[in-house]
Formats: structure tokens, sequence, C-alpha cells
């Protein structure tokens, strides 16, 4: 009986500490933003794990907002992402309405970007086009701010 809650006991332990030790394994990635033409504004970075939330705001897998003021280049560091294939989108929203503002013709009026640096000239960069596959390394992505 002893040796049952014992074994037990030590079972429970080890599965805790074996999740302890896997969550939050992953890599750090630092985003470097450039291009972004000392504007003022909120930088929205979403990171999209399938291609059927791609460009959705509502359903990326990570994502970071912050001010910037006139600055021409920003890292910005996220930390334990899991290996995976992802497609990052960002934003620099200068009027503060959280989406992208477009003229009459649709052409955006705001400095966006997209993994893999792809601008397509009359649309949006789709998911194969923007996807990458990310290691579980440390690393650096490069987006040019459109």
């Amino acid at each position: 009986m002893i040796r049952s809650v014992f074994f037990s006991a030590l079972f429970s332990f080890i599965l805790l500490c074996s999740y302890s030790f896997s969550y939050g394994q992953g890599s750090m990635q630092t985003v470097v933003l450039s291009g972004l033409g000392k504007k003022q504004g909120t930088l929205y970075i979403a990171w999209y794990n399938t291609e059927v939330n791609f460009k959705k705001q509502s359903t990326p897998v990570f994502t970071r907002s912050l001010a910037v003021d006139e600055q021409e280049q920003v890292s910005v560091v996220f930390e334990n992402i899991p290996a995976g294939r992802y497609a990052i989108a960002v934003l620099l929203d200068q009027d503060g309405n959280k989406k992208m503002s477009t003229n009459l013709l649709g052409i955006p009026r705001e400095k966006y970007g997209f993994s893999n640096n792809v601008y397509p000239a009359f649309r949006a960069a789709n998911w194969k086009e923007a996807s990458f596959e990310l290691k579980n390394t440390d690393g650096e992505i490069r987006i040019r701010m459109k």
C-alpha cells in the first residue's frame, strides 16, 4: 500500500515536472521592422499559424502592439514561439482606427508589411507567399514596411 502511494506520488511529480519543462519551450524571435518612414501611430504585429486565419484580426496566435514615434526601424522580441509554419502581418495604424485605412480606390494609406517581404501589386499577400517554416532556434525576422 505504501509502495503504491509512493509510486503514484512519484509518477505525479515526474508528470508535473515534465509539463513544467515542456511549457514555455520555444524560440525567441526578434521581428525587425524597417521602412516606417518616421511616422507616428500604433504598430500591430500579428502571427498566424493557419491559412484560414491569416489576415483575420481576431485569430492571430501571437500579437503585439506598441506606439511608435518617428522611428525609422523598430525591433520587437517574441519569446517561446514553438516550431511550426507561420505568416506575419504588420500594420502601422496612424489614424487610431485599429484597421487598414484605404483611399477610394482601396489603396492603403498606412504602412503595412508581411513576412517574406511580399507585396503583390493589386492585393494583399496570401498565406503561400507570406508563410515560412520556423525551427526551434532563436532568430531574426526582417520585414520591410510598404
